[in-house]
């Protein structure tokens, strides 16, 4: 199970410059390089969390290329990400000095609206973003169920645009074809509550009725299955292994543990009276019983099946009827038929939803990141957002790291009467204000167990599948 950190830090101001003393904590070829602010802080994190400034393309999308590019253009470039961070996180994972993995999470500059309209929004994006992950995992346990533990199919089935979940996260782009930017926060995310609440109903519908064709072809291979005992007898027996249009005559059916042969042989002529002398032929045979029958008058054969039950006999309740025998083959027939088909449709509707809920709650933890960045930092918007997998074992050294850079790019910091954003004229806190200040914040967002200085959410994925 691999741990996911969301985490966005303020860049309103150039925290990194050459003569700044955060500077010593970027790598050389990035310090006197000509970047952005965004772009040495991802760089100094990058080199700090996973000893590499080369993952990837050192471009970070901005604003306005979020807008602009095509989402054709988006999947290209996640497909060339992906293969460039999946060698990086080899490096990174054998390299004992390093923490964690970290790659860009590109969150566009969404409208705003008012600060209630946040505070308000941030308690219904917990409860959205809980109603996804629900669906999620369901819906890979469901896939679980349905290839019964099958490694390789789970593989297959759980990818988001072909590619696996560890994958997509790391070249994460916003779908602005899907999710415009240009609609409110509260609209996008009504959309994605809206469209999973369809898919998880859908995929409801049809998880019934598999379940309930596979509960009757279960209950009707059951009574192919077992010992001579228990099991139907449709194969077994045949028309001449009865007395048929007898108005006097019948032939029962008695399974005989193996052990009780002979004794059955030896005394069922003189059970009851009225029985037919040698009758009684072996029809079948498995590891537990043999399948016996016996003609007797029809008037003795209640007590023939008591005599018989005294001495460990069982009398099966079968008859020869080429009518029922042939509607049972053809029920079991039609119901492997059926629970084939419905399971082939169960499995392709679970693999597209998976992929389409996945790449939604992604978005909805998008947009969580963005609104508590904004409640945090203040206004214009102005923060980086990353996504760190932590190696075991190395979450408390991460962590350490994150705030060393919270610590620097913090106003308290350098010592200015500055908003978290660089914007001047905000009431200076104490280090201890804040935090309490913002610990609220957090509750009233319906924030993580574990608080943080920084903005950051955590979850966790298997990415052994």
């Amino acid at each position: 199970m691999s741990e996911y950190w969301l985490v966005s830090l303020p860049s309103g101001k150039n925290a990194f410059a050459a003569t700044s003393a955060g500077s010593g904590m970027l790598p050389a070829a990035v310090r006197g390089g000509n970047f952005t602010p965004k772009q040495k802080i991802f760089f100094g994190i990058r080199s700090k969390l996973s000893g590499t400034i080369s993952a990837g393309s050192t471009n970070l999308p901005t604003t306005q290329d979020q807008h602009t590019s095509s989402q054709a253009s988006a999947q290209s470039h996640q497909t060339q990400q992906s293969t460039t961070h999946g060698s990086v996180a080899q490096r990174v994972n054998q390299n004992p000095d390093a923490h964690a993995h970290v790659t860009h999470f590109p969150v566009p500059d969404l409208k705003i609206g008012t600060l209630d309209g946040l505070m308000t929004l941030g308690d219904d994006l917990v409860k959205i973003d809980q109603f996804i992950d629900g669906v999620v995992r369901k819906l890979a346990d469901t896939i679980k169920n349905l290839v019964k533990g099958d490694v390789q199919q789970m593989r297959s089935a759980l990818s988001v645009n072909q590619r696996t979940v560890d994958s997509y996260l790391r070249s994460f782009m916003w779908n602005t074809t899907k999710y415009r930017a240009d609609k409110s926060l509260q609209e996008l995310a009504d959309s994605i509550k809206v469209e999973v609440t369809g898919m998880e109903t859908v995929l409801k519908n049809k998880l019934l009725a598999y379940n309930q064709t596979k509960n009757t072809l279960t209950s009707l291979e059951r009574k192919q299955t077992g010992n001579l005992a228990v099991r139907s007898l449709t194969d077994v027996i045949r028309k001449e292994h009865f007395v048929l249009g007898s108005e006097y005559l019948q032939t029962l059916l008695v399974a005989i543990p193996r052990p009780l042969y002979k004794q059955w042989l030896d005394c069922y002529e003189t059970l009851t009276t009225m029985v037919v002398p040698r009758s009684s032929t072996k029809i079948a045979e498995d590891d537990e019983y043999g399948l016996y029958n016996v003609t007797l008058f029809r008037r003795v054969a209640d007590e023939f099946r008591g005599k018989a039950r005294e001495l460990r006999f069982i009398v099966r309740d079968v008859g020869y009827d080429e009518n029922e025998m042939k509607v049972t083959k053809q029920e079991y027939e039609q119901a492997v038929e059926e629970e084939k088909d419905q399971w082939t449709t169960l499995m392709r509707l679970c693999k597209t939803n998976f992929g389409e809920i996945f790449q939604s709650w992604m978005h909805i933890k998008a947009i969580r990141l963005f609104v508590e960045s904004v409640l945090r930092y203040g206004l214009p918007p102005d923060f980086l957002t990353c996504l760190i997998q932590p190696k075991k074992k190395h979450e408390k050294k991460a962590r350490d790291v994150i705030e060393q850079f919270y610590d620097i790019l913090s106003p308290e910091q350098e010592g200015q009467n500055v908003a978290p954003n660089g914007n001047a004229g905000a009431k200076k806190l104490t280090k201890k204000q804040a935090a309490e200040d913002e610990r609220e914040m957090t509750v009233l967002l319906g924030g993580e167990k574990e608080y943080f200085d920084y903005a950051s959410f955590t979850f966790k994925w298997d990415t052994e599948i």
